[in-house]
């Protein structure tokens, strides 16, 4: 039985408080998520809710970390983005970290999942694979990394590409996490060094490789140095160097002749270095361990599962220093 229309608070990516209605449309799921999801609607308008069911955050703690990913990914972009925000990626509007089954609010996804097996038509290849850097143009510019860039976390409508799901992004500069997806760089799936905006290029040179070569997404793709020439002289420099030297999604874009104009300010750092410089205080103050790198042998602290609730308070010192609200 669904449930009937909810009102609820949420912060815009702003950190400003709303108190919206929330009416249940019907269950929903991307590939790509591992969070329960519904789509709902707001307004009169469709969005995607992910959430952390209590009994479900109780049997698998990491959910929280995986929501938690998802809103500071999404605030990020929107707090850069603002209302130029593109239809490449997904759109985070309105999150409640702190309430007792904690969610992400996104605007309505659109087209449908790329799949395992999609049939492109010559110039829908080239659109998708354009599409793919182009997101990616646009999520390493201000500063995010997907984590997961596979066709599970793609969308397509026939012409335009938007990455959704990002509940493994991290951010610029922070150390790497490991993880075992076949797609990770080799230094994603060692988990060394930091976080770098060319990591999600080894993925997405993946998926420009299976399209080209019509292998099926899900299936393992031959060696690199086998394939055609023009592909193998267009991601060389992906596979041939460390990450430090290997081209950026601009790089790409722009061996591939396609349109390379980043949509974002030179440095968005500069709007948001206090307000994340707060946060990670008030987290270390949460957490109960205020331990400098220096003296905890260089390493991070550990954060907590439930490290949520001051992120809503740094958004708003970010929100005001950008002057941006973005509401439902």
């Amino acid at each position: 039985m669904n449930p009937g229309p909810q009102t609820v608070r949420c912060r815009t990516v702003a950190g400003v408080w709303q108190q919206i209605v929330v009416e249940h449309v019907n269950e929903f799921q991307t590939p790509g998520s591992a969070l329960p999801q519904a789509l709902v609607r707001v307004n009169n308008q469709l969005y995607v809710r992910k959430c952390v069911p209590p009994q479900r955050g109780a049997r698998s703690p990491g959910l929280y970390d995986l929501l938690d990913n998802e809103i500071r990914a999404g605030c990020r972009l929107g707090q850069v983005y603002g209302a130029r925000f593109p239809q490449e990626l997904a759109n985070l509007v309105g999150y409640d970290i702190d309430a007792e089954e904690p969610f992400a609010l996104l605007r309505a996804y659109r087209g449908e999942p790329v799949g395992s097996n999609p049939r492109f038509e010559e110039a829908d290849a080239w659109r998708f694979q354009h599409g793919v850097l182009r997101a990616l143009q646009l999520t390493s510019a201000a500063g995010v990394v997907h984590g997961d860039v596979t066709a599970r976390a793609l969308r397509w409508d026939h012409s335009q590409v938007q990455l959704v799901d990002f509940e493994s992004a991290e951010r610029v500069g922070d150390r790497r996490r490991r993880g075992t997806a076949a797609t990770r760089s080799p230094e994603q799936a060692a988990g060394t060094g930091t976080v770098d905006p060319r990591d999600d290029v080894w993925a997405a040179s993946q998926l420009i490789r299976a399209t080209q070569l019509q292998v099926p997404f899900d299936e393992q793709l031959p060696d690199h140095k086998l394939d055609p020439d023009g592909l193998r002289a267009l991601l060389a420099p992906v596979f041939g160097n460390a990450v430090e030297q290997r081209p950026t999604p601009t790089d790409l874009l722009g061996r591939m002749r396609g349109s390379a104009t980043p949509l974002v300010p030179d440095d968005p750092d500069r709007h948001l270095a206090v307000g994340h410089e707060m946060f990670e205080q008030a987290s270390r103050a949460k957490r109960g361990t205020p331990v400098s790198p220096a003296a905890n042998g260089g390493k991070p602290a550990r954060r907590g599962k439930r490290a949520f609730p001051f992120l809503g308070t740094t958004l708003l010192v970010a929100g005001m220093i950008i002057g941006t609200v973005v509401a439902l």
